[in-house]
């Protein structure tokens, strides 16, 4: 009994020993997407308006996302950080109803290119026109992405799973926890 005793605690203190002598490494696109960086911290999300359109049997989809935004930082940027997971793509940006064509992809996110500094206090909408055939869940929700399947009387049915991998998944977005819409979303 004292053997066996022995031999789990080993076993159990060797598999410790590795657990907290493995390194994990992050890459450029893991900070990008995971912290309040220069290209964020700068401005505060107010609002989302998100409309979608699936396509079941494509097993995609399109949609707009209308971003409502505040100034609040007086040491603003030039350059403003959109999350967009691929294989979904930005196909247009208004910015206060305006075309911007300045923006460049980057993994999987895009960065907005602003001629000058944008106003402290002031606030803008971006409207984000997008597409793709967005990730598919493998063992929803705990991997995350979309959900294309049939309920029991064979009708079409579709959910999104994005807790862990983010909202970036499926729209654009700041998606960045400590930056939750102030005023919500529809």
């Amino acid at each position: 009994m004292n053997r066996l005793l022995i031999i789990f605690i080993l076993f159990g203190y060797c598999g410790y020993g590795q657990v907290l002598n493995q390194k994990t490494e992050f890459n450029y696109q893991d900070s990008l997407r995971g912290t309040n960086n220069t290209f964020r911290n700068w401005w505060n999300v107010l609002r989302y308006d998100i409309e979608i359109e699936p396509d079941f049997e494509q097993k995609s989809i399109k949609g707009k996302n209308t971003i409502s935004f505040q100034i609040d930082n007086s040491k603003t940027g030039k350059i403003l950080q959109i999350d967009l997971q691929q294989p979904m793509k930005i196909d247009k940006i208004l910015f206060d109803n305006k075309d911007f064509k300045n923006y460049k992809r980057d993994g999987n996110v895009y960065f907005l290119h602003f001629d000058n500094e944008l106003e402290f206090n002031s606030k803008h909408i971006l409207e984000i026109q997008f597409s793709g055939k967005p990730r598919i869940a493998k063992n929803a929700p705990w991997d995350g992405g979309w959900i294309f399947t049939k309920d029991e009387k064979n009708r079409p049915w579709m959910t999104v799973a994005c807790q862990g991998l983010g909202a970036s998944v499926w729209y654009p977005n700041k998606d960045y926890q400590g930056d939750e819409p102030d005023l919500g979303a529809t």
